[in-house]
């Protein structure tokens, strides 16, 4: 699974804000990967009666994230840090 996420945080890291057709199959084939990887953990957990697998709200972004990749073949790892600490600024500001 950690292999999945490396690898393809590795085309996320070398590839430039837009990646090639190449680039974008490949990132859906590690993401798909570790997704169904991840869903695997999570059903033996749950016929083990365990509550380890949950999905997580950032596990969900992380999803839509790389879909948006493979579509769009905008490279997320240029862009999804600054919305992160966009969003948060622009909550603090809010509450306080």
């Amino acid at each position: 699974m950690l292999h999945a996420l490396a690898a393809w945080m590795q085309i996320m890291s070398l590839g430039g804000l837009i990646l090639t057709q190449s680039e974008a199959d490949r990132s859906r084939v590690h993401a798909d990967h570790f997704f169904r990887l991840y869903k695997e953990l999570a059903l033996s957990a749950l016929r083990q009666q365990l509550t380890l697998w949950k999905l997580r709200p950032k596990l969900h972004y992380f999803h839509h994230v790389c879909l948006f990749t493979h579509t769009s073949r905008l490279n997320g790892y240029h862009w999804t840090c600054f919305l992160d600490e966009a969003l948060i600024c622009k909550t603090l500001e809010q509450h306080f």
